[in-house]
């Protein structure tokens, strides 16, 4: 009983130094805010849509049952990432049609998406 009371007390002062911690920095960030003296550079979104990656982007997105989402999420991703150089890799499942025929309407032949249907269905 003494050695748990001991183990508690042990780790509520660790986590009470985090926490310390923690608000020490997000206060001395906001009194740089606040006070003028952090310069924060803007980023050009328009520039970033114009320019290409760096190398290749590869985004994952499982779906199961997905039918009613997975298309405005594609959709979405094609739009914000313009690149040629972006992967988007769709997983599905073999019985699921709905979401793979989905997921075919959404891509409208995009070569940037990739279906991968998994050869084993969920029950």
């Amino acid at each position: 009983m003494l050695a748990e009371h001991e183990l508690f007390l042990f780790a509520g002062v660790f986590f009470l130094i985090g926490a310390i911690d923690e608000l020490l920095v997000d206060g001395i960030y906001g009194w740089l805010c606040l006070s003028g003296r952090l310069r924060r550079p803007r980023v050009d979104r328009g520039m970033l849509r114009r320019s290409e990656l760096a190398g290749l982007a590869a985004m994952f997105v499982p779906a199961w049952q997905e039918a009613a989402v997975i298309g405005p999420t594609i959709g979405h991703a094609l739009r914000a990432w313009p690149q040629r150089a972006l992967r988007i890799y769709v997983g599905v499942y073999r019985n699921d049609p709905a979401t793979l025929e989905a997921v075919m309407r959404a891509s409208g032949g995009d070569p940037r998406v990739r279906v991968v249907i998994n050869d084993r269905g969920i029950m």
